[in-house]
């Protein structure tokens, strides 16, 4: 495919299932032989589906805006803002009902129109600071 067609194959997958949360449609995008890179993730397609049910519980509003997209051959990466409310646990905290924001990068890596391969870089700082899983200090 071509690096405008994975670009477009990488938004559709961000409306899809981050967006309007159609977690069954995951395998329509990643691929079965999926790695993801970031650091601590479940393995594989099952992986993801289990990731985003965890942050869909957390944060049931959460919108991710895409700020910059860029293709590349067979790479796409994106740079996002997602917000949402805590409205549920998330890794042991308990709801705080405060609107979270939280900057990431992501790197995807194609073939024939499915995500074979991702990494990331995610700024979660202030939202750990926000749901009080950490103090922020002077």
């Amino acid at each position: 495919m071509s690096p405008a067609a994975n670009k477009a194959r990488v938004l559709e997958f961000v409306n899809v299932v981050l967006n309007q949360k159609q977690l069954n449609k995951i395998n329509a995008y990643i691929s079965a032989d999926f790695v993801n890179h970031s650091r601590n993730a479940i393995p594989g397609r099952d992986g993801v589906s289990k990731y985003f049910s965890m942050l869909n519980a957390a944060f049931p509003n959460r919108m991710v805006k895409v700020i910059q997209v860029l293709a590349d051959g067979d790479l796409v990466t994106i740079y996002t803002e997602w917000k949402g409310s805590h409205e549920g646990n998330f890794l042991g905290h308990v709801p705080t009902n405060q609107e979270v924001t939280v900057y990431a990068s992501d790197l995807y890596r194609l073939v024939d129109g499915n995500i074979v391969e991702h990494w990331d870089v995610v700024n979660n700082t202030d939202m750990m600071i926000t749901i009080g899983a950490l103090r922020r200090t002077n």
